[in-house]
């Protein structure tokens, strides 16, 4: 068979060879039984390497045994050592190294029960079936005295018995117990109990017989109230090197230490046995834990969005260890922190020592607005009743805070004069639903600063915190140095409860030349001659010629007899006010009202403000009182007749103008033409020899002279006419005349 052959070591196959040689020798010689001679033969042939593969796992202390033929004491029929089983310790091991006067050559070991009554043991179960012998009719008997100990061994077959002799006694090995196992008992809470278990092993060779429990007193009891309790293992006899355990139950009724003795009692084999084992326990008060911030915590006002957590301090004030602690009630928005118990760094879990404390750390986060509640809530075994703990909590959520500018968008400073300051108060309101901190000006810059240079303004109340509803300013300043529109924006920045936010307004400004105002009727104006008693009214125009309004525009005071018409400016159907706007003009109605002959003189003087400074525009004025002047011009005739004149010769008038008025005559000049052939002598006003200036007083008279020198024949009109202002108008006055020119006389009679 080539599969079993390949299966063989190299000694199976010589034993292999061995056998069928010697098989085939023997039918040869015709011997048709000769197979317990094979085997001898093969078994002498590897007797030394078949017992060191056999004995090799036996133990120093096995005992090694002979089985006599109960009939025939010199055969040894078997030898065998028996030894403990190292993995099961309630068998025994037979190895044989003689079976039926024969030697195997293959192992044989034999299990079996390590306690075994006559005739219950069955049949021997061999580790290697081998081809030595079926054990299908032996039985291992042992034979005990009524006192349990040990008699003897026997093989027990069909036809024959063996007693069996071992060097080593198996006699009179004696149980012995010992506690191999004493539990440390916990505290229990009054009205709860405990079970314990104590493990006895016994340390003999022998097997202890009769094994009872006994002496325990409430508040100790074995369980189920009869030995070993319910659960433990031990019988009335425990085999040498096996354990058991014995089940006791402790239920304190106060709080207290207790103390008892539980007592075993045994037989070892040759007499009665007893030792005891210390029972203690300890009762204490049930668990009781309490939830801090009490009796309800109130996690305040949150905007939505937010989140706020708490330290829960969860107390174990009673004496016993709380378990199987769970959380069983908490609802959102309120969460343990991370989403669950005991909340992230918390630091409960499901047992809390007497005495001690843990962290439950909850959130608050509300998603909308309004109030809400929910209970922390715990599950806790205080001992042997399930309890609760609570702690109620509550939170309100609201809109997050909102800063909102009052000041309509975009908000315009207007038009102002360049190098003028303006500053503007803006208004600032929380219209949300919870509380604004950390607000902050940012984006402004020039011409638009913080009065002050910073945020909120000199004056300026938006720091800090702003609680709902209320307002707070920033004050702004608009200072414009070049003409043009400017634009910006006020950028308040703030913190709603939940992120930063930003409120904005857009900022403008026009920067504008100043005002300045002009009269009309310059440099001067005079209202001339007006006699004492009567008025003269002149209306003056006021023009604002810069870019921005001129503002609280005032007149000064009068000197007499000067005035608005009807007493008070801006005079009678006068159009001043107090503001001009640029490019603007409106009237002034001035008076002269002399009572008395003289000169009078007064400024017309407008103050105002031109958008930077203060300002003023006057006008001088003037007027008499009395009769203006009046020129008469003569020389003899209204016209004066040169004559007949011979052309290349000339004829000279001395010509008289008289102020007949009452005030002198001014700017005398010649008014229009005076030309050929009339001329002032020497051919410049007022002649060679005449005595006129540009002023002549009243009364007082002047000469003119004047030439008529003909260059051509005929008849020549002319007139001379002299302009002249009388005090109040300008005037004029006329001296005509006539000349006829004839040829010489020489040139007639050709």
């Amino acid at each position: 068979n080539t599969k079993l052959w390949a299966k063989m070591d190299e000694v199976q196959r010589a034993a292999f060879i061995a056998h069928e040689a010697i098989d085939m020798q023997e039918r040869s010689l015709g011997d048709a039984s000769t197979q317990y001679t094979r085997k001898k033969i093969v078994a002498f042939l590897f007797t030394k390497e078949k017992f060191e593969s056999i004995t090799a796992d036996i133990p120093q202390d096995a005992n090694k045994c002979k089985a006599y033929n109960k009939y025939n004491v010199q055969d040894v029929v078997f030898e065998f050592y028996k030894f403990l089983n190292p993995q099961n310790e309630l068998e025994e091991v037979l190895q044989f190294t003689k079976f039926r006067n024969r030697y195997p050559y293959s192992v044989t070991k034999v299990f079996t029960p390590k306690w075994s009554w006559p005739k219950n043991d069955g049949d021997l179960v061999l580790d290697v079936i081998t081809t030595v012998e079926a054990f299908d009719q032996m039985y291992l008997r042992r034979s005990w005295a009524n006192s349990g100990e040990l008699t003897g061994y026997f093989f027990d077959e069909v036809s024959a018995d063996y007693d069996i002799q071992c060097e080593k006694s198996t006699e009179a090995d004696l149980g012995v117990l010992k506690i191999s196992s004493i539990p440390a008992f916990e505290s229990v809470s009054v009205g709860s109990s405990r079970t314990l278990s104590y493990q006895i092993a016994n340390f003999g060779k022998g097997t202890a017989f009769n094994l009872q429990g006994y002496g325990l007193k409430p508040p100790f009891s074995f369980v189920g109230g009869i030995y070993p309790g319910v659960g433990g293992t031990c019988s009335l006899k425990l085999f040498s090197g096996a354990t058991c355990t014995v089940n006791v139950q402790f239920t304190p009724s106060a709080p207290a230490l207790f103390k008892d003795t539980l007592f075993i009692k045994y037989n070892d084999g040759t007499a009665p046995q007893e030792f005891g084992i210390e029972v203690d326990g300890v009762g204490v008060s049930p668990a009781l834990l309490e939830i801090a911030s009490g009796p309800l915590y109130n996690f305040g006002t949150l905007p939505a969005g937010a989140s706020k957590e708490q330290i829960f301090r969860v107390n174990n004030t009673g004496g016993a260890i709380a378990k199987n602690i769970k959380d069983i009630k908490l609802a959102a928005p309120f969460i343990y922190k991370g989403g669950a118990y005991p909340g992230t760094n918390g630091t409960c879990g499901e047992f809390i020592d007497a005495g001690t404390n843990c962290n439950l750390v909850v959130v608050f986060a509300p998603a909308g607005t309004g109030s809400y509640n929910s209970t922390i809530e715990l599950a806790y075994v205080s001992g042997s009743v399930s309890q609760t703990v609570s702690r109620q909590v509550m939170g309100t959520g609201v809109l997050p805070g909102q800063l909102t500018i009052a000041q309509e968008e975009p908000f315009d400073f207007g038009t102002l004069a360049t190098s003028a300051v303006v500053t503007q108060t803006l208004s600032i309101k929380n219209t949300g639903g919870y509380l604004v901190n950390g607000v902050l000006g940012v984006g402004l810059t020039a011409p638009f600063t913080f009065l002050g240079g910073s945020f909120p303004g000199t004056g300026g109340t938006c720091y800090g915190t702003i609680a709902v509803g209320t307002t707070c300013t920033v004050v702004l300043r608009f200072a414009p140095v070049a003409s043009g529109l400017s634009n910006d924006s006020l950028d308040l920045q703030y913190f709603d409860g939940v992120k930063t936010r930003t409120a904005s307004r857009t900022l403008l400004g026009v920067g504008a030349s100043p005002a300045l105002l002009v009269l009309s009727e310059g440099p001067n104006y005079n209202f001339g001659f007006v006699y004492p008693g009567d008025s003269r009214t002149k209306m003056f125009t006021l023009t604002n010629t810069g870019a921005v309004s001129a503002t609280a525009l005032k007149s000064t005071s009068f000197n007499f007899p000067f005035s608005y018409s009807g007493g008070a400016y801006p005079g009678t159907s006068g159009t001043c006010g107090q503001t001009l706007a640029p490019t603007g003009s409106c009237t002034l109605i001035v008076e002269f009202t002399p009572d008395q002959i003289g000169f009078y003189e007064s400024p017309l003087s407008i103050n105002y403000f031109n958008g930077v400074k203060a300002a003023s525009v006057t006008r001088p004025l003037s007027g008499k009182s009395g009769q203006p002047a009046e020129l008469v011009m003569t020389a003899g005739t209204a016209i004066y007749d040169f004559g007949t004149t011979t052309i290349g010769t000339e004829k000279t008038v001395e010509l008289y103008v008289v102020n007949t008025g009452g005030s002198a005559a001014s700017q005398i000049v010649l008014a229009g033409s005076f030309s050929e052939p009339f001329s002032f002598v020497g051919g410049v006003f007022p002649g060679t020899g005449g005595t006129c200036e540009v002023l002549l007083e009243a009364s007082a008279s002047c000469t003119l002279m004047v030439r008529f020198q003909p260059s051509t024949t005929g008849e020549s009109a002319e007139s001379l006419a002299l302009s002249y202002n009388n005090g109040d108008s300008k005037q004029v006055v006329v001296q005509y005349f006539e000349g006829n020119a004839v040829a010489p006389l020489s040139a007639r009679s050709n």
